[in-house]
């Protein structure tokens, strides 16, 4: 598995605001994109380099994208 951040904008209530997300690639070539992560860059990016560093898998990924959320 390899994480990245990505940057996009999301429009809420007319308002445009730039957010970070996260693109997962497998060993199968399969990408999965979760927009709308976070704004905090320095949190994403120690996140990003934990899931990297530890090999996490897509299953357990989910369980902790909900933790760090919840952290913020």
């Amino acid at each position: 598995m390899e994480y990245e951040i990505f940057s996009h904008k999301v429009v809420l209530e007319g308002e445009t605001f730039d957010t970070l997300g996260i693109i997962v690639n497998d060993q199968k070539g399969n990408t999965y994109t979760f927009e709308d992560v976070t704004t905090f860059q320095e949190e994403l990016e120690k996140f990003v380099k934990f899931l990297n560093e530890e090999n996490v898998s897509l299953k357990c990924f989910k369980i902790f994208l909900e933790l760090f959320i919840e952290s913020l």
